[in-house]
C-alpha cells in the first residue's frame, strides 16, 4: 500500500481529506494575532479621533464664548452710560447683561488701553494726562483684550482651551 492512502477496515482513502483535512493550530494563532493587531489599530485610531473632536468642540466653544462676550460688551457701551471714560480696571466692563454664560467657560476683560490723542496710541499702562483731575475725560476710544477659557478641562489633556479678541470700542 502506498504512504498516502490509509485502510481502516473496508474503506480506503488518502491521507489529508476528510477529518485530518484544515487548519493547524498554530495557523489559527497566526491567524487570531493578525486580526488582534488590526482591531487594535483601529481602536487607537478612533481614541485619537475622540480626542482630537472634543479638544476641537472645546476651542470652538472658547471662540464662540469670546466673540458673544464681545458682543455683549459692544450693546452694553452704546447705551446711555455703558461707556467708562477713562477705564483701565478690567472689572469697568465686566458682566455684561446681555451674556448670557455658557457653562464650563468663563469670560473676561483682561486689559483695557485707553486711546492718546497726543501720541496717537493706545497706552498700555497707566492713564493719558486727560484723564487726571476732576473732570477726566479720554479721546473715547478703548482697547480691550477679551478672553474666554475652560474652566474645567480634563485633567490627562496639556492643551489650552483659551481664545482672545481685541475688541476697540468708541463712546458713542
Amino acid at each position: 500500500m502506498s504512504r498516502d492512502r490509509v485502510t481502516t477496515g473496508s474503506h480506503t482513502r488518502k491521507r489529508g481529506s476528510g477529518l485530518e483535512s484544515g487548519a493547524t493550530l498554530v495557523e489559527v494563532l497566526i491567524a487570531i494575532t493578525i486580526i488582534a493587531i488590526g482591531v487594535t489599530g483601529i481602536v487607537v485610531a478612533m481614541m485619537s479621533s475622540i480626542r482630537a473632536s472634543g479638544t476641537h468642540r472645546r476651542q470652538v466653544t472658547a471662540d464662540t464664548v469670546v466673540k458673544a462676550y464681545s458682543e455683549a460688551i459692544t450693546q452694553q457701551v452704546s447705551q446711555p452710560g455703558g461707556y467708562v471714560t477713562c477705564a483701565v480696571n478690567p472689572t469697568a466692563y465686566q458682566s455684561p447683561a446681555a451674556f448670557a454664560t455658557v457653562p464650563g467657560f468663563a469670560a473676561t476683560v483682561a486689559k483695557i488701553r485707553v486711546w492718546d490723542s497726543a501720541s496717537s496710541t493706545f497706552i498700555a499702562s497707566g492713564l493719558p494726562a486727560s484723564c487726571a483731575g476732576a473732570t477726566p475725560t479720554d479721546a473715547g476710544l478703548q482697547e480691550l483684550d477679551v478672553v474666554a477659557s475652560a474652566t474645567a478641562r480634563p485633567s490627562q489633556q496639556s492643551f489650552s482651551d483659551t481664545d482672545q479678541l481685541q475688541l476697540v470700542i468708541r463712546r458713542p
